[in-house]
């Protein structure tokens, strides 16, 4: 009897990490403007609806963030605000959800735009990534994997 209650926790434990779902983040794009800004558009690909989140921009205090906006996050109906430092939130009022995404190409899933300002150099040393909070239906937490990314500077030309 004790064997089979064993293996019933096994088998519900692998169960559990084959039919876990996630989510991945990343930058998909990191574009200097012509003022010294830049934007950077962060995609997910999820295979759960998405409730809300919370991102912290990392490194911390190497931008400010200007402006959050579109993306699926827009067209979702979620209201999506950031802090200068870096904290990032987007959630919906009447409930409404980020549906899981129907391809795995990065380019089809951009959550946002951020508009970023940097206030230390960057170069092509400087890794970007994320703290994330990312919560389902009902607000469980779901398992997110962040993708660091690392911008591709111009060469100073001489």
């Amino acid at each position: 009897m004790q064997n089979f209650t064993h293996n019933k926790h096994i088998l519900f434990f692998i169960t559990f990490i084959v039919f876990s779902f996630s989510i991945e983040i990343g930058i998909e794009s990191f574009e200097q403007q012509k003022d010294g800004t830049f934007l950077a558009d962060v995609y997910m690909i999820n295979e759960v609806p998405l409730a809300g989140f919370q991102l912290d921009l990392l490194p911390k205090d190497y931008f400010e963030i200007i402006s959050i906006t579109g993306g699926n996050g827009e067209k979702s109906g979620f209201n999506m605000s950031a802090g200068k430092k870096g904290t990032m939130l987007g959630f919906s009022f009447s409930g409404a959800v980020i549906e899981p995404s129907k391809s795995n190409k990065i380019s089809k899933n951009i959550l946002f735009t951020l508009s970023l300002k940097p206030l230390k150099p960057i170069n092509d040393k400087t890794e970007i990534s994320f703290n994330p909070i990312m919560a389902g239906r009902g607000g469980e937490k779901v398992t997110t994997t962040v993708i660091p990314f690392k911008p591709l500077m111009p060469k100073n030309k001489k």
